[in-house]
Protein backbone atom coordinates (compact mmCIF):
# COMPACT_ATOMS: atom_id res chain seq x y z
CA UNK A 1 0.00 0.00 0.00
CA UNK A 2 2.77 2.81 0.58
CA UNK A 3 4.25 1.65 -2.60
CA UNK A 4 1.60 2.85 -4.59
CA UNK A 5 0.51 5.45 -2.56
CA UNK A 6 3.94 6.55 -3.31
CA UNK A 7 3.62 5.77 -7.18
CA UNK A 8 0.47 7.78 -7.36
CA UNK A 9 2.21 11.11 -5.15
CA UNK A 10 5.30 10.80 -6.62
CA UNK A 11 7.07 10.78 -4.01
CA UNK A 12 10.69 10.79 -4.71
CA UNK A 13 11.18 9.35 -1.22
CA UNK A 14 11.36 5.45 -2.25
CA UNK A 15 13.17 3.08 -1.11
CA UNK A 16 16.37 1.55 -2.57
CA UNK A 17 17.21 -1.76 -1.43
CA UNK A 18 20.88 -3.01 -1.95
CA UNK A 19 22.56 -6.57 -1.04
CA UNK A 20 26.49 -7.12 -0.25
CA UNK A 21 28.25 -10.09 -0.49
CA UNK A 22 31.42 -10.80 1.06
CA UNK A 23 32.87 -14.56 2.05
CA UNK A 24 31.32 -14.97 5.12
CA UNK A 25 27.11 -14.52 3.85
CA UNK A 26 25.15 -11.85 1.51
CA UNK A 27 23.38 -9.21 3.74
CA UNK A 28 20.58 -6.66 2.70
CA UNK A 29 20.18 -3.04 3.24
CA UNK A 30 17.66 -0.55 3.26
CA UNK A 31 19.11 3.10 2.08
CA UNK A 32 17.17 5.74 3.09
CA UNK A 33 17.67 9.62 2.92
CA UNK A 34 19.38 11.15 6.33
CA UNK A 35 19.32 15.00 5.04
CA UNK A 36 21.26 16.59 2.75
CA UNK A 37 23.93 14.34 0.76
CA UNK A 38 23.60 11.98 3.31
CA UNK A 39 21.86 8.28 3.33
CA UNK A 40 20.44 5.76 6.13
CA UNK A 41 21.97 2.24 5.90
CA UNK A 42 19.51 -0.29 7.94
CA UNK A 43 20.55 -3.86 8.00
CA UNK A 44 17.48 -6.28 7.52
CA UNK A 45 17.05 -9.21 8.44
CA UNK A 46 13.42 -11.81 9.42
CA UNK A 47 13.64 -15.20 10.97
CA UNK A 48 12.84 -17.34 8.17
CA UNK A 49 11.47 -21.28 8.09
CA UNK A 50 12.42 -24.57 6.56
CA UNK A 51 16.95 -23.57 6.45
CA UNK A 52 18.95 -26.47 7.10
CA UNK A 53 22.31 -24.09 7.41
CA UNK A 54 24.08 -24.67 10.71
CA UNK A 55 25.82 -21.51 10.91
CA UNK A 56 23.33 -19.21 9.01
CA UNK A 57 20.41 -17.75 10.98
CA UNK A 58 17.67 -15.27 9.43
CA UNK A 59 18.98 -13.48 6.21
CA UNK A 60 22.90 -14.38 7.13
CA UNK A 61 24.42 -16.33 4.62
CA UNK A 62 24.50 -16.81 1.10
CA UNK A 63 21.40 -15.42 -1.05
CA UNK A 64 20.37 -14.26 -4.27
CA UNK A 65 17.51 -11.96 -5.35
CA UNK A 66 16.21 -13.36 -8.09
CA UNK A 67 13.44 -10.78 -8.74
CA UNK A 68 10.92 -7.90 -7.20
CA UNK A 69 7.83 -7.02 -7.78
CA UNK A 70 5.70 -4.33 -6.00
CA UNK A 71 8.28 -4.02 -3.37
CA UNK A 72 8.52 -7.39 -2.33
CA UNK A 73 11.68 -9.55 -2.80
CA UNK A 74 12.04 -13.35 -4.11
CA UNK A 75 15.26 -14.33 -3.06
CA UNK A 76 17.00 -17.71 -3.35
CA UNK A 77 19.49 -19.66 -0.67
CA UNK A 78 22.83 -21.35 -2.10
CA UNK A 79 22.52 -23.90 0.75
CA UNK A 80 21.72 -27.72 -0.30
CA UNK A 81 18.00 -27.29 -0.23
CA UNK A 82 17.83 -24.07 -2.33
CA UNK A 83 14.94 -22.82 -0.11
CA UNK A 84 13.24 -20.23 -1.81
CA UNK A 85 11.12 -16.79 -0.06
CA UNK A 86 9.13 -13.94 -0.77
CA UNK A 87 10.18 -11.56 1.63
CA UNK A 88 8.93 -7.87 2.61
CA UNK A 89 12.16 -6.24 3.74
CA UNK A 90 9.78 -3.34 5.81
CA UNK A 91 8.00 -5.97 7.76
CA UNK A 92 10.79 -8.83 7.61
CA UNK A 93 7.35 -10.44 6.82
CA UNK A 94 8.64 -13.95 4.46
CA UNK A 95 6.78 -16.74 2.65
CA UNK A 96 8.63 -20.44 1.95
CA UNK A 97 7.32 -21.34 -1.37
CA UNK A 98 7.20 -25.57 -1.81
CA UNK A 99 10.52 -26.28 -4.38
CA UNK A 100 10.68 -29.60 -5.88
CA UNK A 101 15.07 -30.84 -5.42
CA UNK A 102 15.89 -31.19 -8.88
CA UNK A 103 18.96 -29.94 -10.53
CA UNK A 104 17.22 -29.57 -13.74
CA UNK A 105 14.05 -26.99 -12.23
CA UNK A 106 15.14 -23.25 -12.30
CA UNK A 107 12.57 -20.24 -10.56
CA UNK A 108 12.57 -17.80 -13.82
CA UNK A 109 10.02 -15.19 -13.09
CA UNK A 110 8.01 -13.55 -10.10
CA UNK A 111 4.84 -11.46 -11.46
CA UNK A 112 1.62 -9.53 -10.43
CA UNK A 113 -1.96 -9.98 -11.46
CA UNK A 114 -3.40 -6.36 -10.58
CA UNK A 115 -7.28 -7.64 -11.49
CA UNK A 116 -6.92 -10.93 -8.88
CA UNK A 117 -4.13 -9.58 -6.61
CA UNK A 118 -2.26 -12.25 -7.06
CA UNK A 119 1.66 -12.63 -7.12
CA UNK A 120 2.65 -15.79 -8.84
CA UNK A 121 5.80 -17.51 -9.08
CA UNK A 122 7.05 -19.76 -12.34
CA UNK A 123 9.26 -22.41 -12.90
CA UNK A 124 10.47 -24.56 -15.93
CA UNK A 125 11.93 -28.19 -15.46
CA UNK A 126 14.05 -29.63 -18.02
CA UNK A 127 14.64 -33.04 -18.82
CA UNK A 128 18.21 -32.47 -19.01
CA UNK A 129 20.95 -30.27 -16.81
CA UNK A 130 21.97 -29.02 -20.20
CA UNK A 131 20.40 -27.38 -23.14
CA UNK A 132 20.09 -28.60 -26.60
CA UNK A 133 17.40 -29.09 -29.40
CA UNK A 134 16.43 -32.28 -27.95
CA UNK A 135 15.46 -31.15 -24.72
CA UNK A 136 12.29 -30.90 -24.01
CA UNK A 137 10.71 -28.98 -20.72
CA UNK A 138 7.92 -27.94 -18.77
CA UNK A 139 6.82 -24.81 -17.22
CA UNK A 140 5.12 -24.59 -13.72
CA UNK A 141 3.24 -21.15 -12.05
CA UNK A 142 2.33 -21.02 -8.51
CA UNK A 143 -0.21 -18.31 -6.79
CA UNK A 144 1.07 -17.47 -3.37
CA UNK A 145 -1.27 -18.62 -0.77
CA UNK A 146 -2.18 -21.76 -2.67
CA UNK A 147 0.74 -23.76 -1.99
CA UNK A 148 0.56 -25.49 -5.28
CA UNK A 149 2.08 -25.94 -8.49
CA UNK A 150 -0.21 -25.80 -11.72
CA UNK A 151 1.63 -26.83 -14.76
CA UNK A 152 1.60 -24.26 -18.19
CA UNK A 153 -0.50 -26.42 -21.31
CA UNK A 154 1.29 -25.47 -24.12
CA UNK A 155 4.59 -24.20 -23.13
CA UNK A 156 6.06 -23.53 -26.41
CA UNK A 157 9.92 -24.95 -26.99
CA UNK A 158 10.89 -21.54 -28.95
CA UNK A 159 10.57 -20.47 -25.32
CA UNK A 160 13.16 -22.87 -23.87
CA UNK A 161 15.92 -21.05 -25.05
CA UNK A 162 15.58 -17.78 -23.40
CA UNK A 163 14.58 -19.00 -20.31
CA UNK A 164 17.65 -21.77 -20.01
CA UNK A 165 19.96 -19.62 -18.14
CA UNK A 166 20.81 -19.71 -14.35
CA UNK A 167 18.00 -16.96 -13.02
CA UNK A 168 20.36 -14.61 -11.55
CA UNK A 169 21.28 -13.67 -14.63
CA UNK A 170 18.08 -13.68 -16.15
CA UNK A 171 16.67 -9.86 -16.84
CA UNK A 172 12.78 -10.12 -15.64
CA UNK A 173 10.12 -7.36 -15.94
CA UNK A 174 6.79 -6.80 -15.44
CA UNK A 175 5.03 -4.66 -18.23
CA UNK A 176 1.51 -4.31 -19.34
CA UNK A 177 0.84 -7.00 -16.99
CA UNK A 178 3.19 -9.79 -18.43
CA UNK A 179 6.45 -10.82 -16.92
CA UNK A 180 9.32 -10.51 -19.52
CA UNK A 181 12.66 -11.80 -20.43
CA UNK A 182 15.17 -11.50 -22.92
CA UNK A 183 18.34 -13.29 -24.17
CA UNK A 184 20.25 -12.77 -27.21
CA UNK A 185 17.97 -10.12 -28.75
CA UNK A 186 14.74 -12.28 -27.65
CA UNK A 187 12.07 -11.61 -25.52
CA UNK A 188 10.01 -13.90 -24.07
CA UNK A 189 6.42 -12.48 -22.86
CA UNK A 190 4.09 -14.37 -19.89
CA UNK A 191 0.75 -12.93 -20.13
CA UNK A 192 -0.22 -13.46 -15.56
CA UNK A 193 -3.92 -13.33 -16.55
CA UNK A 194 -4.16 -16.08 -18.72
CA UNK A 195 -0.93 -17.20 -18.29
CA UNK A 196 0.25 -18.03 -21.94
CA UNK A 197 3.16 -17.07 -23.62
CA UNK A 198 4.45 -15.09 -26.22
CA UNK A 199 7.03 -13.19 -28.36
CA UNK A 200 7.20 -9.50 -28.39
CA UNK A 201 9.53 -8.40 -31.44
CA UNK A 202 12.94 -6.39 -30.86
CA UNK A 203 14.19 -4.09 -33.19
CA UNK A 204 17.92 -5.08 -34.58
CA UNK A 205 21.09 -2.37 -33.92
CA UNK A 206 23.60 -4.80 -33.58
CA UNK A 207 25.63 -2.53 -36.31
CA UNK A 208 27.25 -5.74 -37.50
CA UNK A 209 28.68 -7.31 -34.50
CA UNK A 210 28.12 -10.75 -33.86
CA UNK A 211 25.57 -11.92 -31.64
CA UNK A 212 28.35 -13.43 -28.97
CA UNK A 213 29.26 -9.44 -28.89
CA UNK A 214 26.12 -8.00 -28.60
CA UNK A 215 24.30 -7.56 -24.61
CA UNK A 216 20.94 -6.93 -23.96
CA UNK A 217 19.04 -5.91 -20.70
CA UNK A 218 15.33 -5.35 -19.76
CA UNK A 219 14.08 -2.47 -17.89
CA UNK A 220 10.80 -0.66 -17.25
CA UNK A 221 11.21 3.28 -18.11
CA UNK A 222 8.47 5.32 -17.40
CA UNK A 223 6.27 2.22 -17.46
CA UNK A 224 7.17 1.12 -20.78
CA UNK A 225 9.09 -1.53 -21.88
CA UNK A 226 13.33 -0.93 -22.18
CA UNK A 227 15.70 -3.00 -23.84
CA UNK A 228 19.51 -1.53 -23.19
CA UNK A 229 21.97 -3.21 -25.98
CA UNK A 230 25.31 -2.97 -25.59
CA UNK A 231 27.21 -3.57 -29.05
CA UNK A 232 31.00 -4.50 -28.01
CA UNK A 233 34.83 -6.29 -29.43
CA UNK A 234 35.33 -4.44 -32.64
CA UNK A 235 35.85 -0.44 -31.28
CA UNK A 236 34.57 0.81 -34.50
CA UNK A 237 31.47 -0.86 -34.07
CA UNK A 238 31.11 -0.57 -30.11
CA UNK A 239 27.62 1.39 -29.33
CA UNK A 240 24.19 1.46 -26.62
CA UNK A 241 21.36 2.20 -27.43
CA UNK A 242 18.36 2.28 -25.59
CA UNK A 243 15.12 1.07 -27.29
CA UNK A 244 11.33 2.33 -25.80
CA UNK A 245 8.31 0.73 -26.68
CA UNK A 246 5.59 3.35 -25.96
CA UNK A 247 2.83 1.20 -28.09
CA UNK A 248 3.08 -2.04 -26.67
CA UNK A 249 4.01 -4.87 -28.60
CA UNK A 250 4.32 -2.07 -31.62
Amino acid sequence: MQHNRALENQNDNLSLMLYLYNPRGTHLYLVERGGVGRCKFTMIDAQLTGLKRPFCTGLNGRFDIRGSCNGLLFITFLDINQSVYVLNPITRECLMLPIKESCSTRIVGFGFHSARNEYKVLRVAYDSPWFDNSTSAKADILTLGTNAWRQIKDFPHSCMKCLDMPSQYLSTVLVNGCLHWCRDGHIVALDMEDEKFGVVTTPDSSNGSPPSEVLYHLMVWKGYLTVVQWSYGDPSRASTHIWVMKKYNV
